[in-house]
């Protein structure tokens, strides 16, 4: 998803319904320094980004609502989420692979779990 490098004043982006495929472009949203809401819904994303990229979405400073219903991720991208400093609203419905049992306590590495929203 280079394209979405040059794009630093962007506040809203949707792309669902897109084929995008592979797994979930953390160091290409982390240039997304204003954005606030993020839909990637039904795009066929999967697995979960390194450490290292996951910790480059803590620049993602504004970003609130984050919508990955429909993908294909294990419950490791509740922890790469983690970064994500002003995250009130997150639907990762259809999209986690929880095997046995939800990750409750990996919610409450959100730094304000009262405002997140996991939909399973």
């Amino acid at each position: 998803m280079t394209f979405i490098n040059n794009l630093s004043s962007l506040r809203n982006l949707d792309l669902s319904n897109n084929p995008l495929s592979g797994p979930f472009p953390a160091q290409g949203l982390a240039h997304l320094k204003n954005i606030e809401k993020l839909d990637l819904s039904y795009t066929g994303l999967d697995g979960t980004p390194n450490i290292q990229a996951c910790k480059s979405l803590s620049r993602l400073e504004r970003l609130e609502s984050k919508v990955l219903s429909n993908n294909n991720f294990n419950k490791s991208i509740i922890s790469c989420l983690s970064s994500l400093p002003s995250l009130k609203i997150l639907d990762l419905s259809y999209s986690v692979s929880l095997g046995e049992s939800f990750p409750g306590q990996g919610m409450f590495i959100f730094k304000d779990s009262s405002f997140n929203i996991l939909k399973y």
